[in-house]
């Protein structure tokens, strides 16, 4: 098989120059300059500037080999392009940047981008360079589209590890204060208060303090209190209560 071997230079999204010979690279087609696509965001851009930008950072001025298949209408040798032993036509068609086309050498890495959702098969619109240079708009379609919508609902309803050694751990923290309330409180007397477990409590509430001595009521018996029904008396007696003196 005839092979070209040299430096390359981009010439635009699958057209390079190897030793003065223009090579298109064939079994795919990539975006046309000034092609535009819309990505998922709604923000446009320049889809053909784009993939060329991507071929010119991989190939430009670089080392390749060139397995020449033939010759299109243009009379530009079509070729399989090597770089480092890699086919950079199927790099391009595995990474989105250009569809399988022509033959079905590269069907199946096409297919293989669409399932990844890599390149132009991620975005909200990709129109097929077949048709856009003849002026039409034909949005291309990722048949797994739908299939990695639904996927990636899925992932985003379970919860993440992260997520579940956080709930873990909260739980914890809320039963170990749950105990840590339950056997910090203080034991309750089954015995009802007395004047003398109050006046303790006091002492020990309030240290270095001396609770004041009770204060104690006595009556004398051999002279109890006498009502006084005078009606002289300096303070009425008002209606439900009764006055006495000694």
């Amino acid at each position: 098989m005839e092979t070209i071997e040299g430096h390359a230079k981009v010439v635009d999204a699958d057209d390079i120059v190897v030793n003065s010979i223009k090579i298109r690279l064939c079994g795919l087609d990539s975006p046309e300059q000034g092609q535009l696509a819309v990505k998922d965001d709604d923000i446009s851009l320049n889809h053909g500037r784009y993939v060329k930008d991507k071929l010119f950072r991989l190939l430009h001025n670089e080392y390749v080999m060139v397995e020449v298949r033939g010759t299109d209408k243009y009379d530009r040798v079509l070729g399989v392009v090597y770089k480092d032993g890699e086919d950079i036509n199927r790099w391009l068609v595995r990474n989105g940047y250009a569809i399988a086309a022509y033959s079905d050498c590269y069907r199946n890495d096409q297919k293989e981008a669409q399932r990844q959702y890599k390149g132009m098969w991620a975005y909200k619109k990709a129109y097929d360079p077949r048709e856009w240079r003849h002026g039409k708009r034909k949005i291309l379609y990722n048949p797994y589209k739908d299939l990695y919508i639904r996927e990636k609902a899925d992932k985003t309803v379970q919860s993440p590890v992260g997520n579940k050694v956080l709930i873990i751990l909260l739980s914890v923290l809320a039963l170990f204060i749950l105990l840590y309330s339950v056997f910090s409180q203080k034991p309750i007397s089954d015995s009802p208060p007395t004047r003398k477990n109050f006046s303790q409590s006091l002492e020990n509430d309030n240290p270095g303090k001396t609770s004041p001595a009770p204060v104690q009521h006595t009556q004398d018996t051999q002279n109890p209190p006498k009502l006084d029904t005078s009606k002289n008396s300096s303070f009425p007696n008002p209606p439900g209560f009764l006055l006495y003196h000694e």
